[in-house]
Parts: C-alpha cells; structure tokens; sequence
C-alpha cells in the first residue's frame, strides 16, 4: 500500500481534549489510521507542526495534556515572543492586514493615523496577532474615507488608552512624524513605514502639516 507524506498543523494543541489527545499519539506511534467506517489500518507518513499559546509543560503537571503526547511532539521547537514583546513588527504586520481587508472590502485605504498607530503600539494585544487582524478588519468596515483615525478603532483601545486618546490628534501627528523622520535618519521611506503610511499619504501630510527641511 502507497504511503503518501503529508504535513498536517495543529493550532492550539494544548485545547484538545484528553480523548483526542489519545488518538493522535496512537497515530504518530503507529503511523497508521483507520477511516471512518473502516477496519483496516492504513500506513501514514504525518509531519505534525503544532502550536499553542498555553504553557504545555504546566498541563502536564495538571493533567490537561498528555505527558507521552507532550515529549512526542516537543522536538524541533520555535519559540515566538508574544506580540506586546515585538511591538517593532505591528507597523509590518497592519500594512499586509491593511492591504487584504481593504481589498476584501473593496476599499481604497492608505493607512492609519498617527495617532492610530500609536494606539496599536501601546496595545498589550493580550489576543496577539489574531486581535491585531481582527482590529484592523474593524477599522476598515468603520473607515469613511482613506486614512483610519484612531476613533474608527475598537471601543477597547480607545478605554485602554485614554490618556493617548485624549491628545489633541491635530497636535500629535506633527510631533510624530517628525520623531519617525528623525529616527529614519532623514530617510522618509522608513519614516512612512514606521508609522504604517503609504509614501502617498505620507508625503500629503508633509505638505499639509508644512514639515520641511528634515
């Protein structure tokens, strides 16, 4: 019988149920399965990339998680910072969220506000990336017109962050662009990245805030 390889990704492992813990050890032990229905074991050949936001090793001693389950899968380990500890990747991550719910929705979105970034950057994203997704699918239904401010967010980082909130915006964006022009460098590429704006938005605002010579 022809054995065909296949990569199978388990997220949140660490939620299955005891039971289903069971049958997956069963299948990675003996690198077989039995349909629906059927009797015969058939040959597998599984690689399993698994991940969890919970601390598996504390399961164990719980007896949530399986320990034969847990030293099965624990080999080649990648150990991801929660996204509060990796705030210099949020600008990266809300331009390619950006781009696809914009495109989903049919809007033409530029970015964000500075003030709206900030928002995100003090955001303690206790749903890591999946919340800042989410967030940003928000905020393009909400958007009216080509650049999200920091009110079309969720009422959660609105309350979470009151004292940022309630700068005047107006006030705020000249300061910060500035600060991101002079942290680039002078170079206004990274200065847009940094603040999550497209050059074009960028550079409008350059000349609507009468920024020059930086």
């Amino acid at each position: 019988m022809t054995t065909r390889s296949v990569a199978l990704f388990l997220d949140e492992i660490g939620d299955l149920p005891v039971s289903i813990q069971t049958t997956l050890l069963r299948v990675l032990e003996e690198r077989a399965v039995a349909r629906v229905g059927e009797t015969q074991m058939r040959p597998v050949d599984v690689r399993i990339v698994a991940a969890t936001n919970c601390d598996l090793a504390r399961a164990v001693e719980s007896g949530e998680f399986r320990a034969d389950l847990f030293y099965r899968i624990r080999v080649g380990r990648v150990q991801i910072p929660p996204l509060r500890q990796r705030r210099e990747d949020i600008p990266l991550m809300v331009r390619a969220f950006l781009a696809e719910h914009a495109a989903a929705s049919g809007k033409l979105i530029e970015g964000l506000s500075p003030a709206a970034i900030t928002l995100l950057l003090e955001h303690d994203w206790p749903g890591n990336v999946r919340e800042l997704r989410n967030t940003l699918e928000y905020a393009v239904l909400r958007c009216t017109g080509t650049i999200i401010g920091a009110h079309e967010l969720p009422p959660e980082l609105l309350s979470d962050s009151a004292g940022i909130v309630g700068h005047p915006y107006e006030e705020d964006e000249r300061e910060r662009i500035v600060t991101a022009i002079e942290r680039s460098g002078g170079n206004r590429t990274r200065a847009a990245q940094r603040l999550g704006m497209s050059r074009a938005t960028f550079y409008r605002r350059l000349a609507q805030l009468d920024i020059r010579d930086l």
